[in-house]
């Protein structure tokens, strides 16, 4: 296994991104399905039974409580209840004489019932013209059945396994033509008790009246057929529904797990011991009013009228309790047997069934749900994914109630909703083990170079740290300490690391601010690139006003630093913006992120160009066409750097835009821009004097005196007729 799944993700590295993802969420769904459809059916299935038998009570409990706001009595089908006043009237029920269920049966009979069931067992004989009345009313109905008790041998009680049917003979058309295949997945009786003999031969039909329930005492499903001996009895509920609809024993196909055929006319769900699903009509009992329910002393003593009863489906049972005959159902614990029956029968005659979905059907939706969320899981946060897994486990139980409670249909809860859990933590587990541990990887080794806004957008899409580059417009900033090789031969080495430690430190933590990325440092020289790998499109505003935050915070360690004893650093800071190459350059091994071009290079040879006018932030003509609103700066020069023959423009950034300059800094930028204009149409005398009169005002103004010095010098040696005005720098 762990070979295949070495194999299987090595052909998925080799896909994009997004696929990789798809492949690997099939992959790990598939292998949760099969976890949760292996352990719950060959291991765990009693337990998940259980669990799942417990979601079917709370619908049934919901289905209930719908059909009952909106449901009136079934009338089509009667029972008649030996209550707590029958017996009050006609004394204690075990010495009630039979020739009393024969006066019942007759006036059934009498009234036109079309079918009669007894569930009742009449076991043994008694008093011998008693059990004849009771006989020939039975024979006289010619549509009475009467009930016999498959049971389990109990060796303690001295009931031991009979080996004989003796009811085969006494009534051989109660049997059921079922194959000795098909009987050994039915519930099998060791021991049969029931009437006497002659009852049992006068009776249209002996039926089953065992109910049969789960094995938490439940009765969600009722048997339709049971065997004893080699033998097959229909239960009471099929029997009566056969001879209502008509149909033949012979006409009766089982298929255990799928259906029970009665001839054409309609198949019965049955699982795959013959049992029927109950599809239940209300809470049970006379006050339940689901069933019409009358006292068996009403119909003894006759104080209804006989045709009461004509051609309805009568059952006489009893919801005393003490009789031994209330069950537990999903939504009660003393439900009338005979209701079972009774429920079972107008199912039967009605179509009107509870379906469960097949297994395959179930290996399905789980299957479905765990590469479903496996592959959510991948492409989403944990957080989002635990809202979505919990978003779609209730909307599936949302769902599974919905069908159950409005077309009959059970659809299994358990499992795919292990399966919806399950398939977000393996993903989980997964990006822990491997995608996490990238991350914090990741995390770990740009955090220090990248602001953590950057770093999250790189984790999450690695692929902008492969390996190789591609074509960007990006800014990038070039900065470095002003005569520091000096500074560090007067410090001690300590001292030198100390003092250069705190200035990166504060730089850095500035360039992260505004989103930069620290490419490298040398020695004191920082290199920033802004606009990669994570893009903003105001790149060259962050730079320049990182660049003006960095002046500032020099400034003020100067001072910090001037009370500690410690020298000066003056910082000059060249920016460029252009298309570069960025990306990881390296090996496989180990690589870079950095930036390529000669772009890059004109920003190195901007910081050096601070020097030749006394600067301290220079950017390229290309960062001030995109900053020229928002930032303050005084054009500098035309400049042709060492290498290059393509001059450029570059300018001196002087502060935020709508900042107020101090007065005496405003007027020496006007004479210095007037004198510029003059210096490039060759009118020294007008330029000398503009240049002058700005050095009134500031005689530290460096470019003024750069350009007074050079109108000076071409005077003396005036340029050709073909200047361009442009400086050609010869150092780097």
């Amino acid at each position: 296994m762990r070979l295949w799944l070495n194999v299987f993700t090595q052909h998925l590295a080799r896909l994009p991104a997004p696929v990789q993802r798809v492949g690997l969420g099939v992959l790990l769904g598939s292998l949760v399905a099969l976890v949760i459809l292996t352990r719950t059916y060959l291991f765990l299935g009693r337990f998940f039974d259980r669990l799942e038998q417990a979601t079917l009570d709370f619908r049934y409990d919901l289905q209930i409580n719908h059909l009952e706001s909106r449901s009136t009595p079934i009338e089509d089908i009667m029972i008649v209840d030996i209550d707590a006043r029958s017996v009050f009237k006609l004394g204690r029920y075990g010495r009630w004489p039979r020739s009393y269920h024969a006066v019942v049966v007759d006036y059934l009979t009498q009234g036109g019932a079309k079918a009669i069931g007894l569930d009742i067992l009449f076991a043994g004989e008694e008093e011998r013209d008693q059990d004849q009345q009771l006989a020939e009313a039975v024979t006289h109905a010619g549509n009475a059945y009467v009930a016999v008790y498959l049971l389990a041998a109990d060796s303690t009680n001295f009931l031991y396994p009979m080996y004989q049917n003796p009811y085969k003979p006494l009534s051989p058309q109660s049997i059921l033509p079922v194959s000795h295949a098909v009987q050994r997945t039915l519930y099998s009786a060791e021991r049969i008790e029931g009437p006497f003999p002659a009852l049992a031969q006068c009776a249209q039909g002996l039926v089953a009246v065992n109910t049969w329930p789960d094995q938490d005492g439940v009765h969600r499903a009722i048997p339709l057929v049971m065997s004893f001996a080699n033998t097959t009895y229909p239960t009471i509920s099929l029997r009566i529904a056969m001879a209502v609809l008509g149909v033949q024993r012979d006409a009766v196909r089982l298929t255990p797990g799928q259906g029970l055929a009665l001839g054409q006319r309609r198949t019965i769900p049955v699982d795959e011991q013959g049992r029927l699903l109950l599809h239940y009509y209300g809470r049970g009992g006379p006050k339940g009013q689901t069933f019409r329910y009358v006292s068996y002393y009403d119909v003894y003593s006759k104080n209804l009228p006989a045709e009461f009863f004509a051609g309805k489906i009568v059952l006489v049972g009893s919801s005393l309790p003490g009789q031994g005959d209330l069950v537990s159902v999903p939504f009660g614990s003393a439900f009338p047997g005979v209701e079972l029956h009774a429920t079972a029968i107008q199912n039967i005659i009605k179509d009107d069934f509870l379906v469960k979905t097949a297994p395959r059907t179930t290996v399905l939706i789980v299957l479905g749900l765990s590469v479903l969320i496996s592959i959510l899981s991948l492409f989403i946060r944990p957080l989002k994914g635990a809202t979505l897994t919990l978003n779609l486990m209730v909307v599936y139980f949302v769902v599974a109630v919905v069908l159950f409670v409005r077309d009959g249909l059970w659809v299994e809860v358990i499992r795919p909703e292990g399966a919806i859990l399950l398939s977000y933590v393996a993903p989980l587990m997964y990006r822990y083990f491997t995608e996490e541990r990238e991350r914090r990887h990741l995390k770990r080794a740009f955090q220090q170079y990248i602001s953590p806004l950057v770093v999250e957008e790189i984790i999450r899409d690695p692929s902008k740290l492969k390996l190789g580059g591609e074509k960007r417009v990006v800014t990038m900033l070039f900065s470095d300490l002003a005569g520091f090789t000096s500074v560090s031969e007067t410090l001690p080495p300590e001292n030198v690391c100390l003092l250069l430690n705190d200035y990166l430190t504060e730089m850095t933590d500035i360039i992260l601010r505004y989103d930069g990325m620290i490419d490298k440092y040398e020695g004191d020289l920082i290199l920033a690139i802004f606009g990669a790998p994570a893009w903003r499109s105001d790149h060259a505003v962050r730079a320049c006003r990182a660049a003006l935050d960095m002046q500032a915070r020099l400034a003020q360690l100067r001072a910090q630093w001037a009370s500690e004893g410690k020298p000066p650093l003056y910082a000059r800071t060249g920016i460029n913006t252009g298309e570069v190459i960025v990306g990881n350059m390296g090996s496989k091994t180990r690589m870079d992120y950095t930036v390529i071009g000669d772009q890059a290079n004109l920003a190195s040879r901007l910081e050096g160009a601070n020097k030749q006018y006394g600067t301290s932030i220079m950017i390229s003509e290309m960062t001030y066409e995109q900053v020229r609103d928002q930032i303050l700066a005084r054009e500098l020069d035309r400049i042709r750097v060492k290498g290059k023959q393509q001059p450029v423009a570059v300018y001196e950034v002087l502060g935020w835009r709508g900042e107020m300059l101090p007065p005496d800094r405003g007027r020496v930028l006007e004479h210095y821009l007037r004198g510029l204009h003059a210096y490039r149409e060759r009118r020294w005398d007008d330029a000398e004097a503009a240049f002058t009169a700005a050095l009134e005002l500031n005689p530290d103004d460096v470019p003024s005196q750069v350009y007074l010095h050079r109108c000076t010098a071409h005077r003396l040696h005036p340029p050709p007729s073909d200047w361009d005005g442009v400086f050609q720098m010869e150092t780097k």
